[in-house]
């Protein structure tokens, strides 16, 4: 009986008997958890003190690459608006933390510059490299201060210094198109349409007799080119020759004047020495009203080789302007031109220098300019 109570006792299980293999199977857990989190200190003390720099570095490369072609971009806009070197300067300052740099600009600038639409556009040139900005005015001096932001940081602040006393280059400018005898229909629509104080050179025939009603009717400002050759037209009862006496020239003048009666303006050209003729010439026009431009001191911006770079041209008529007070541009009109001459009207106006309808060149005093 004994033996068979011990074989019942042998088969019944303990309740401690698989608490050995749990135990193991916690520690393998703890180990490999503990495995784990050594790897992961591991790897973060060596991003920590390997990559992370190296990937700090190359961010704050990219940056410093994206603020390098910004900055051009200012010294660019500063000058578009006439701002001179010497009333910019610039300070850099390390930030601490992290290890960044900001470039302080103080600009000051006349009281005549638009600030918001000079802010305005460093902006744009900040979000087309990926920045943001941030202004601040103060409305008791009106100096605007502009912040821009790269990756969270501010890179580049701009101060703008409204200040008194301070003068762009001044001068005036006059557009002019000639070539309308051979303008196609659309670009002559647009020249009509266009409100820019552009105004029209008409060389006087039958054709361009048509166009000046036109033109006058439009309200734009018309300016005769009077030629005087040596043979004269024949077939062109506008022609006028140095062969022609004094009363068959006045005839024609009178005859240009009675068919162009919207010209206020003119210039003169001869194939040879100004003589008599031009003399009685300027007398006739100038009885009736008409103003002499001087010719001479036109700039054509399609008549050289500059004019595969028409912007080269427009510089040189604002250098001339700046330095004689006023510059008179000749454009021929063809496809593009009046859209050009626009532009460079904003362009100009931006700098400083005014686009002036030719009455107002005329009518202007006190520089080295003048109608002849």
């Amino acid at each position: 009986m004994g033996n068979g109570d011990d074989s019942g006792e042998i088969g019944t299980p303990s309740p401690l008997s698989g608490y050995p293999r749990r135990e193991a199977r916690i520690r393998l857990w703890i180990i490999g958890i503990l495995a784990v989190l050594g790897f992961a200190v591991y790897f973060g003390e060596k991003y920590i003190r390997e990559i992370k720099p190296n990937l700090d570095k190359l961010f704050l490369e990219r940056d410093a690459g994206k603020v390098n072609v910004f900055e051009k971009g200012i010294t660019d806009v500063l000058e578009e608006y006439g701002i001179r070197g010497q009333w910019v300067k610039q300070s850099p300052v390390v930030m601490e933390g992290n290890d960044t740099v900001r470039m302080v600009w103080s600009v000051h600038i006349p009281t005549d510059v638009p600030v918001a639409s000079l802010a305005h556009e460093i902006g744009i040139l900040a979000e087309q490299q990926g920045g943001k900005t941030m202004a601040v005015e103060d409305a008791k001096t009106g100096q605007v201060n502009l912040h821009v932001l790269f990756d969270g940081f501010v890179r580049t602040s701009v101060l703008f210094v409204p200040t008194a006393g301070l003068r762009r280059e001044e001068g005036i400018i006059l557009f002019l198109v000639d070539g309308l005898d051979d303008a196609g229909g659309a670009e002559l629509d647009r020249f009509l349409e266009a409100v820019d104080p552009i105004g029209c050179i008409l060389t006087p025939n039958r054709k361009s007799a048509q166009i000046h009603d036109n033109m006058h009717n439009a309200g734009k400002d018309v300016i005769l080119h009077i030629h005087v050759s040596v043979e004269g037209d024949k077939g062109n009862r506008f022609s006028l020759s140095e062969t022609f006496d004094a009363k068959e020239l006045e005839s024609r003048v009178k005859r240009i004047l009675k068919s162009f009666s919207g010209a206020r303006s003119y210039f003169l050209t001869m194939e040879r020495n100004p003589g008599p003729h031009a003399h009685l010439i300027d007398t006739l026009l100038g009885r009736q009203g008409l103003k002499k431009l001087d010719a001479s001191r036109f700039i054509y911006m399609d008549r050289r080789s500059e004019s595969l770079n028409p912007l080269s041209r427009i510089n040189d008529l604002a250098t001339t302007a700046v330095r004689d007070g006023a510059a008179v541009g000749v454009m021929k009109l063809e496809d593009g031109t009046v859209r050009f001459l626009q532009e460079q009207s904003v362009r100009l106006r931006k700098r400083g220098l005014d686009v002036v309808p030719v009455q107002k060149l005329i009518a202007w005093a006190g520089a080295r300019f003048r109608p002849a």
